[in-house]
C-alpha cells in the first residue's frame, strides 16, 4: 500500500488495490479496527507485531504483483524467494513505522475523511450509485475482512500524510538545475572497437581437474530443487453456471424483482438469464464447497469420492517446484499447500484453497521427487561450456586492458585495431540517450573522465565487456557540455519536477531510515 502511494500509480490495475480497500465503509459505516492477528509473528515494531497471516497475505499480492508485471517472463525469470520474502516483510516494517509516527505527529483520518474516499471512487460506482455488488465481488476475490479493509485505509492516508509532510520541502535551485542541465544535454566526442569473444575461445578447453574442481565447488548449482506433481479437483462458480438453464418462472420472478427496469420482459431476457444463472451458481458453489470441505476431510487419502458425488474430475499437474510452476501450480496459495507436511509428509488431502472469485481447489499430492545433486556426468557438457566461457572471458579483458595501455601512451586507435582485424569506429558526438550504439558501450564512454589537455594522448580510454561477452575499447577526445540557455521553459520546467521527486523520494528514504534506526524491530525470518 505504501509503495502504491509513493509511486503514485495511476493505471487502473494500480488504483483498482486501492479500491478494494475502502469499499467496506461505504454501505455498513466505519468500524473501529482494534487488536491484531492472533496468529505467529513475523516481526515486532515497537511492540506491535506483524502477524504471518498478515505477512502471507501481502506476499500472494506481490507475488500476484510480479506476475501481472512480468507476464509470461514470471515464470522463466522466476524472481528470488527468499530476497521477495524480506522485501515484502521490509515494506510491511515500513507500513507500521509510519503510522506510528503518524500517530505520534497528532496526525488522523476521521471517518468522513475514509467516506470521502470511499464515494470519490467511479470505478465502485453503477450509473452514478454506489454498488454492493462490485464490493461483494472485489472482497471475496482478495479474501479481506472489512477489519483489514479500514485498517488498510485509514494506513494509506496516514501514510500519505506523512509523505507530504516530508517530502514538499523538497526544492531544486536555479544553480543545481543548470548544472544538472549540463550533465545531461553533454556531448562525447568517441572512437571505439569491438573484440569479438569467438576470436578467444579457441584453446580455451578445460581439462577434468578443472571440471572436477567447478563441480565440487558450484554443487548448489547442480542441486535439483524439491518437486512434487499434484492431484486436484476444482470448484468453480462459472463452471457450474454453465450446467443451469433457468426455468419461465425463474426469470418472471427475477424480473418482476427488478422494478428499476423499463425494458420489457423480452428485451431484457438474455440479461435476465444471465443475472439468473450466476446467482444460482454462486448460491451452488457455497453449498457444494461445504460439501467438498467435509468429503476431502473424511476421505483424506482420495480425491475420488468428492469428485464423483459433486460430478467433477480429478486433474493432475506436472512436477514443479516451491517456488510454483505453470497452469494451477502458478498460483502462491497452491504451491504453499502442495508442500505443506498435511500433503507430502502425512499424504492427506488438502483443505479447499480459495485461488479466485468463486473459484477453489482441493488437492493431494501425486508424485515427490526429493531435492538432490545431479550426477557429474550429466551436468559435465554445461560445466565445459561455462569453463571455455570464462576462460575466454579473461582472455578477451586482458586484451582489452593491453590496447587500453597502448591507446593511453598515444598509440594510433587505427593501427592498434587492424593489429586485431576488427576497425576503429568514429561516430563523432553522442549523446547519453544515443539509440544507434550499444546502450553499455555508451555508459562507459560517459563514465570516462575528460580529457586532459596536457595529456601525451589527449584522450581518455576505458573498455567494458558488453551483453554478448564481446569487449568495447572506447577513448573519449572531446566533451561538450549541454547548454542550460539552449532548453526551453517547458522543457526546463519538467526537468525540474523530475529533479523535485528524485529529491523528495530521497528525503522521504531518509526519513525511514531515521525511523528504522529509532525503531526496536525484531525479524522472525524462520517464519516468512
Amino acid at each position: 500500500m505504501l509503495q502504491i502511494l509513493r509511486e503514485r500509480a495511476q493505471v487502473w490495475a494500480a488504483r483498482v488495490i486501492i479500491f478494494l480497500l475502502i469499499v467496506p465503509f461505504a454501505l455498513w459505516g466505519i468500524q473501529e479496527y482494534a487488536g491484531t492477528d492472533a496468529n505467529v509473528s513475523v516481526a515486532s515494531v515497537n511492540g506491535t507485531d506483524i502477524g504471518q497471516r498478515d505477512f502471507q497475505q501481502a506476499y500472494e499480492q506481490e507475488q500476484q504483483r510480479l506476475r501481472t508485471l512480468l507476464g509470461k517472463a514470471f515464470d522463466q525469470q522466476r524472481p528470488d524467494e527468499a530476497r521477495t520474502k524480506r522485501a515484502v516483510v521490509d515494506r510491511l516494517v515500513e507500513d507500521i513505522l509510519v503510522e506510528q509516527a503518524a500517530t505520534d505527529a497528532g496526525l488522523r483520518v476521521s471517518n468522513a475523511d475514509l467516506a470521502e474516499q470511499i464515494h470519490s471512487m467511479p470505478e465502485l460506482l453503477d450509473n452514478g450509485t454506489f454498488s454492493k455488488q462490485i464490493y461483494e465481488q472485489r472482497l471475496r476475490a482478495i479474501g479481506l475482512t472489512p477489519a483489514a479493509f479500514e485498517k488498510r485505509l485509514r494506513h494509506a492516508l496516514l501514510s500519505e500524510q506523512m509523505s507530504n509532510g516530508v517530502t514538499t520541502s523538497a526544492m531544486v535551485t536555479p544553480r543545481e538545475l543548470d548544472s544538472v542541465i549540463r550533465l545531461r544535454e553533454q556531448q562525447r566526442e568517441i572512437g571505439y572497437l569491438l573484440l569479438p569473444l569467438a576470436r578467444f575461445a579457441a584453446g580455451a578447453e578445460p581439462d577434468a581437474a578443472a571440471v572436477s574442481a567447478y563441480y565440487r565447488q558450484q554443487r548448489e548449482q547442480f542441486t535439483a530443487p524439491e518437486q512434487v506433481s499434484i492431484d486436484y479437483i476444482e470448484l468453480t462458480a462459472d463452471e457450474l453456471a454453465q450446467r443451469i438453464t433457468p426455468d419461465e418462472q425463474e426469470l418472471r420472478k427475477f424480473y418482476e424483482e427488478q422494478a428499476a427496469s423499463t425494458k420489457s420482459f423480452d428485451e431484457v431476457r438474455p440479461q435476465l438469464e444471465s443475472d439468473v444463472r450466476k446467482r444460482k451458481a454462486e448460491q451452488q458453489y457455497f453449498e457444494k464447497l461445504e460439501i467438498l470441505t467435509n468429503l476431502a476431510y473424511e476421505n483424506p487419502d482420495s480425491l475420488a469420492v468428492a469428485a464423483e458425488q459433486l460430478g467433477l474430475s480429478v486433474k493432475s499437474s506436472a512436477l514443479f517446484a516451491r517456488r510454483g510452476g505453470d497452469g494451477i501450480a502458478a498460483h502462491p496459495k497452491v504451491a504453499n499447500a502442495a508442500f505443506s507436511d498435511e500433503v507430502v509428509v502425512r499424504g492427506f488431502n488438502s483443505e479447499p484453497i480459495e485461488i479466485g472469485d468463486h473459484r477453489s481447489v482441493v488437492l493431494r499430492m501425486k508424485e515427490h521427487k526429493p531435492s538432490a545433486v545431479r550426477a557429474l556426468e550429466e551436468v559435465r557438457p554445461a560445466i565445459v561450456e561455462q569453463l571455455r566461457k570464462e576462460a575466454a572471458r579473461a582472455r578477451i579483458q586482458a586484451a582489452g586492458m593491453a590496447l587500453q595501455a597502448r591507446l593511453a601512451k598515444g598509440e594510433s586507435a587505427e593501427t592498434v585495431a587492424k593489429e586485431h582485424g576488427v576497425e576503429w569506429l568514429k561516430p563523432g558526438l553522442i549523446r547519453r540517450d544515443e539509440a544507434k550504439l550499444n546502450a553499455v558501450l555508451v555508459r562507459a564512454a560517459f563514465r570516462l573522465a575528460r580529457p586532459a589537455p596536457e595529456s601525451k594522448a589527449a584522450v581518455t580510454v576505458g573498455g567494458t565487456a558488453l551483453e554478448s561477452d564481446d569487449y568495447a575499447v572506447v577513448a573519449v577526445y572531446a566533451v561538450r557540455d549541454g547548454d542550460p540557455a539552449a532548453l526551453d521553459a517547458a522543457a526546463r520546467l519538467q526537468l525540474q519536477r523530475e529533479l523535485q521527486r528524485t529529491h523528495a523520494a530521497a528525503e522521504y528514504q531518509g526519513y525511514l531510515n531515521g525511523l528504522k534506526q529509532a525503531a526496536k524491530i525484531v525479524l522472525h525470518t524462520d517464519k516468512l
